[in-house]
């Protein structure tokens, strides 16, 4: 993670292009929250494009582990075709009052990434359910989507702990026909013109 929340880096992943990485851990108590350096950064390819962070945010008996986790994903050519997001959390959860493991996202449509007309929420919890997809994004379409994650690990003190240990986040786009398609289907449109032509001449 250490590389990615340098100043200026973006990763492109087939037509995808990611850039603004923030990464803020904190803690209290007994918890425990990964650094930078020792969160793992997977890139995830199509059909979904993403990311998984595998790192570790544990309550502990008596306190939070807690991270924010946010990037900018953009259509590098700029269609619009981003239309639903995938999130998904693995860990462990020792049952108690005040004990809980959850993922929160909010999702910023169009815009810049960062300010924008529609939002959307995923939420995921070690008690379940264990993903949540989000299809479609409530403003349709969209070329660019700010990403913003709030994972939290929490207990109260009262025997229990949860810990989180990898979160995976993809955005999933619409169909976009291949070439050949397009190709064909044109072919098709100028054949059936033809022949109607001919029709009228006769």
């Amino acid at each position: 993670m250490s590389v990615y929340v340098v100043t200026g880096f973006t990763c492109t992943i087939g037509d995808k292009t990611f850039s603004n990485f923030s990464y803020t851990p904190t803690t209290s108590g007994t918890g425990t929250s990964s650094p930078a350096t020792s969160v793992s950064v997977a890139p995830l390819g199509p059909p979904e494009f993403g990311f998984s962070f595998t790192g570790i945010w544990n309550s502990g008996s008596d306190g939070t582990g807690d991270a924010g986790i946010a990037y900018i994903v953009a259509v590098t050519n700029g269609m619009p075709l981003i239309d639903s997001a995938f999130l998904s959390l693995t860990g462990s959860l020792t049952t108690g009052p005040g004990v809980g493991g959850t993922v929160g996202e909010t999702l910023c449509e169009g815009g810049n990434g960062m300010s924008c007309p529609n939002s959307d929420i995923l939420s995921v919890s070690l008690a379940g359910p264990p993903t949540d997809t989000l299809n479609p994004l409530s403003s349709g379409p969209v070329s660019i989507v700010g990403v913003q994650k709030d994972i939290d690990a929490t207990s109260e003190g009262a025997g229990g702990s949860a810990s989180i240990s990898v979160v995976t986040n993809t955005v999933d786009q619409v169909t976009v026909p291949e070439p050949a398609s397009l190709a064909l289907l044109g072919s098709a449109l100028i054949g059936f013109g033809a022949f109607r032509r001919r029709r009228k001449a006769a």
